[in-house]
């Protein structure tokens, strides 16, 4: 019985809405027909075609529907129902979906087109309001709209994917918004130079989409189309080529840097191909530009150039990072950005820009981190052993103290300048794998992610207190002038003892540096000790010890700032 009233009911209310209400218009052109659905509140008819529409409050309406297909459509701005007057503000969906039609004007009334509108359309020519204040989501969506115009000035809001799988336009511009610019597969420029975006000052989230067949990017003085956000997955990182009023940007020189458009906006250009042309194209004139050969990222000389070389280009990169970049922790995007823009940097950008430049020159090098801190620095291969650089620290201290240090200088050593120490528990920095990350870090070994650095040497700590400085230059001044019997017989030493006369004894111990007296050696259980390291004495990796490692030592104690 139950089932039986239910199917009683339905049909009552069916019934009932299929009712139709004659409503007098006090124009013949405007008599109505009025329907009531769940969708509209009633119909009226208007040049020959059928709208449907919804009370939105007694003076204003919107259109929800037209009933008849084909020809051309021109919306009224107001119409007369049951003797009042209504204007026509809103357009919803589905108005036009799945329709035909030549032409549809909407008028100057409506301020607010609704989701899916026009989903489906086809139509040559579209005219929305010139007073348009807000579109929905998906109103476009799937459709074939061959010209759209809007001009106007009071658009302030946007529904996302309102061209999502629409067919035509090519591009759209509604008011001062770029709502749709579809990059066809065999055009490989992105033109924002064109006439069509010259009213452009936003547009909708992710309205360009396109792959790697897009290679170039034209653009003037206007960066209103340069935003993250505006495209798809990051799209824009696939570009290689800028042309700026025409003209490729390139670097030409050392201390060059990119165009203040480019600069003012590189978050865009940041992380993708142009980020990593220009960086190559810099880097060789940097290098280049201190007396060091440019062999490009991840190239095959790495591991092949002598000790001596290697040490070179790391210590003048090192001088170049620490002469030529200030600190801010505020610093942020990728190394390149602070390269190619020359901006401030902090320590992270510090150690990738002296990963990358030193293994551009043919030196393997790794950035690495206080793990559980927040400081960054270099691990370097030289004469293969592995050394810590701290570019940010040398500059803020003026001197060397961390360059070609160790985990004995963190672990054991207990001061620096001052009272400060180093810091400690070291891990290779984890890098990403994806496309993007291997290009801006092409310096990085992956397999190295998170584990410590094996950096065991402390360069040029010739007197053995865990740091290169000051009285490191004393003992290797003073064991240059003990003659070259007892300098060969030191350097031989393995453990740190040596087989000495009491005449070499004597003179070991009696050299001076600098008018003062340095005692090298030490007599202990009946055998003799050196008190210095003869393995830090090859302070230039030459492979012999002699004056031209004094005056590289005393470059290091010097201030790279001002030498």
């Amino acid at each position: 019985m139950r089932n039986v009233w239910k199917k009683v009911c339905a049909c009552v209310l069916c019934a009932t809405m299929m009712v139709g209400v004659k409503v007098p218009s006090t124009s013949k052109q405007d008599m109505i027909n009025v329907t009531a659905e769940d969708d509209h509140d009633g119909e009226f008819t208007y040049q020959k075609k059928t709208y449907q529409y919804k009370n939105i409050d007694s003076s204003k309406i919107s259109i929800v529907r037209i009933k008849e297909q084909g020809g051309e459509v021109t919306v009224p701005s107001t119409v007369t129902i049951g003797g009042k007057k209504k204007t026509v503000t809103r357009i919803d969906g589905p108005f036009a979906d799945y329709q035909t039609y030549t032409a549809i004007s909407l008028p100057s009334t409506v301020t607010e087109v609704s989701y899916s509108a026009f989903a489906f359309c086809v139509i040559n020519k579209l005219k929305l309001s010139d007073n348009l204040e807000k579109i929905g989501e998906w109103v476009f969506w799937g459709a074939d709209i061959k010209q759209i115009s809007c001009s106007s000035k009071k658009l302030k809001e946007v529904g996302g994917y309102i061209f999502c799988d629409a067919k035509s336009p090519d591009i759209a511009v509604l008011g001062d918004w770029l709502v749709r610019y579809n990059v066809p597969s065999d055009v490989k420029t992105i033109d924002l130079t064109s006439s069509k975006l010259s009213g452009v000052t936003k547009a909708v989230n992710f309205v360009f989409n396109f792959d790697e067949h897009v290679t170039d990017l034209k653009i003037g003085n206007n960066n209103a189309l340069l935003k993250t956000n505006y495209y798809w997955n990051g799209c824009q990182r696939n570009i290689k080529n800028v042309y700026l009023n025409g003209k490729l940007v390139k670097c030409t020189g050392a201390n060059e840097t990119v165009p203040k458009i480019i600069k003012d906006n590189y978050d865009f250009f940041d992380w993708g191909n142009f980020n990593a042309e220009y960086t190559k194209q810099k880097a060789k004139y940097v290098l280049n530009n201190l007396g060091l050969n440019y062999y490009g990222p991840n190239n095959k000389i790495i591991g092949t150039l002598s000790a001596a070389e290697e040490y070179k280009i790391c210590k003048k990169v090192h001088d170049y990072i620490v002469k030529n970049y200030t600190y801010d922790v505020k610093a942020n995007g990728s190394f390149g950005k602070v390269f190619n823009c020359h901006t401030v940097t902090k320590c992270q950008y510090d150690c990738q820009m002296y990963a990358y430049l030193v293994e551009c020159a043919g030196v393997d090098a790794e950035t690495c981190y206080q793990e559980g801190g927040n400081h960054a620095w270099d691990v370097v291969s030289i004469g293969g052993n592995l050394y810590y650089v701290d570019t940010t620290n040398d500059r803020a201290n003026h001197m060397y103290c961390l360059f070609l240090y160790s985990n004995e200088t963190s672990d054991k050593g207990t001061d620096m300048w001052g009272g400060g120490h180093i810091n400690s528990n070291q891990r290779y920095t984890n890098y990403a794998s994806d496309k993007w990350d291997l290009q801006t870090h092409p310096f990085a070994n992956r397999n190295l992610n998170g584990k410590r650095p094996n950096c065991n040497i402390i360069h040029g700590d010739i007197n053995k207190d865990y740091y290169c400085r000051g009285g490191d230059d004393e003992m290797l001044g003073a064991f240059l002038c003990v003659g070259s019997t007892i300098r060969n017989k030191c350097l031989k030493s393995k453990d740190g003892y040596v087989s000495l006369t009491d005449s070499e004894f004597k003179t070991i111990n009696s050299s001076t540096s600098g008018n003062k007296t340095i005692t090298l050696a030490k007599k202990e259980n009946g055998k003799i000790k050196l008190l210095f390291d003869p393995s830090a004495c090859d302070v230039n990796f030459d492979g012999a010890v002699n004056i031209c490692d004094l005056v590289c030592i005393n470059q290091r104690l010097g201030d790279p700032l001002k030498k």
